[in-house]
Formats: structure tokens, C-alpha cells, sequence
């Protein structure tokens, strides 16, 4: 029995999953390798498992998750085959912070379909939050091997990679998110923040710089450019942006910063 569990061990390593990753990928040009769910499955109370999971994402962006979670277990109970129903219980878990739920979850729906890339970052955010980062960082990459134009899979290895201090590779993954969507000013100011990190300022200010052309008034942003300002040298531009940030909104950790200003000021 032993040698039973070591060999299941060994097949499950993570780089034999990504090789039958790419061989399903081939499969699936022809329509091969890939569950997908019947058009005229089980039903309940006239609702087909197809039903269910759209009725169950409607709760879910609504924020009734228990709502959603219900609708996804009726989804699994009518079709326990039904991969994309297991995804996105999943998902609810993750929100509610049922980590091994969500985890559980997330593996069954790989077992049932291994290409389903939304099913591989769910389980990366999870195993993140859990701090298992080489776990993590191992489904980021199957995720992306399967679907390379997904900007957020390399935004979150990105903030994976700088948890760990890989910031180099951090500001790669990075980079190539907002290569993907040169508008998103979310990308940018996590560029920013790994370049902070590599003791980049005027770099980190450039970022920020752009990320407040797309949305002049992001307090965030405005406090971290006033951060950045402070490290450069410029504290009485620091003090403007630190100013309208409060004025948007107060928050203790801005006054500390505003403090930091004024006494360089003076």
C-alpha cells in the first residue's frame, strides 16, 4: 500500500501535469481532452446544472454568497462530473477564506478538466494567501502556459514573486501584464511597488505618474507618489499630493507620511 502512495505521489509531480497540460492543449484544437458540460443534463425544480452555475454567478457578483454557494452544490449534486460547478464553489470559498475548501474544490475541477485555466489561478490565489508559494507560483505557470493573455495570471505571480524577493522577475511578469493592458492603472502602481522595493524611485514615480493620468484622483496612488517625491528629494511637491489624498480621504498611515513631509520641509 505504501508503495502504492509513492508512486501516486510521483505521477502527481507538478511538472508531469504540466506536460499532459500542453498535450490536452494540442487535444483540445480538435475538441479532444476537455469536459464540457451536456446541453440537456439532470434538472431541478426545471433547473439544468447550466442553471444553476449562471444563477450561482449572479448571486456571487451580487455578494449573496451563500446563495451562490447553495446553487453551486445543487450543481454538483445533479452533475458531480460537472467541473466549471466545482471552479466556481471554489471561488465563493476563496471569498469567505474556506482555503481548504476552496483548494478541494479547485483540484476537482482540474482533475476534471485539466485546461481549465480560471480553475489553476482560483487555486494560485489560494495557495498565496495560505503562503505556499512554490505551489503558487506552479500553477500561476500553467495557468499561463495554457492562456498567455491573461494579464492578472502574471499580475499575481508578479506579487508572488515579490512576497518572495524575486524582484526581478516580479518586474518582468509585471511589465508583461501592463504590455497586455497598457490602461490599467492597477498594474501600474503594482509596477511601482516592486520597483520601490528594488530601490527604484524615480522609476516607481514614473509608474505613478501614468497610473494618475488613467485616474487623476486614486488616493492611493496619490499618497504613494508622495512617498516616492519624499525619496527623491522633492518634499514640497510630496506635501501637494499628500494633501489631496487626505482631502479625499483621511487615514492614519497618510498622516504619518504627511509628518515625514513636513519635517523634511522644514
Amino acid at each position: 500500500m505504501k508503495d502504492i502512495k509513492n508512486r501516486r505521489k510521483r505521477f502527481y509531480q507538478p511538472w508531469i501535469i504540466r506536460v499532459l497540460v500542453v498535450v490536452l492543449a494540442a487535444l483540445s484544437l480538435s475538441g479532444a481532452g476537455r469536459y464540457a458540460p451536456p446541453g440537456n443534463g439532470p434538472m431541478v425544480s426545471g433547473q439544468t446544472v447550466e442553471d444553476l452555475i449562471e444563477k450561482g454567478k449572479t448571486l456571487f457578483a451580487l455578494r449573496q454568497i451563500a446563495e451562490a454557494f447553495a446553487a453551486f452544490t445543487k450543481a454538483i449534486e445533479l452533475d458531480p462530473r460537472n467541473g466549471v460547478a466545482f471552479r466556481e464553489r471554489g471561488r465563493a470559498k476563496l471569498f469567505t477564506g474556506d482555503y481548504e475548501g476552496a483548494l478541494a474544490d479547485y483540484g476537482r475541477a482540474i482533475l476534471l478538466d485539466p485546461m481549465d485555466y480560471d480553475a489553476y489561478k482560483g487555486r494560485a490565489q489560494v495557495q498565496r494567501a495560505l503562503k505556499h508559494y512554490a505551489e503558487s507560483l506552479e500553477d500561476c505557470d500553467t495557468a499561463i502556459s495554457i492562456n498567455p493573455q491573461d494579464a492578472d495570471v502574471f499580475d499575481l505571480r508578479s506579487r508572488i514573486k515579490q512576497k518572495t524577493g524575486d524582484y526581478k522577475g516580479a518586474l518582468q511578469d509585471i511589465s508583461k501584464a501592463i504590455e497586455l493592458v497598457p490602461s490599467s492603472d492597477f498594474y501600474l502602481n503594482q509596477r511601482a511597488s516592486v520597483k520601490s522595493d528594488m530601490a527604484d524611485y524615480k522609476g516607481a514615480l514614473a509608474d505613478c505618474n501614468r497610473s494618475l493620468e488613467i485616474k487623476p484622483n486614486d488616493n492611493f496612488t496619490l499618497y504613494f507618489r508622495a512617498a516616492m517625491l519624499l525619496k527623491t528629494g522633492d518634499p514640497k511637491a510630496a506635501l501637494i499630493d499628500i494633501t489631496k489624498a487626505l482631502e479625499i480621504k483621511d487615514y492614519d498611515f497618510m498622516r504619518d507620511l504627511l509628518k515625514q513631509i513636513q519635517a523634511a520641509i522644514k
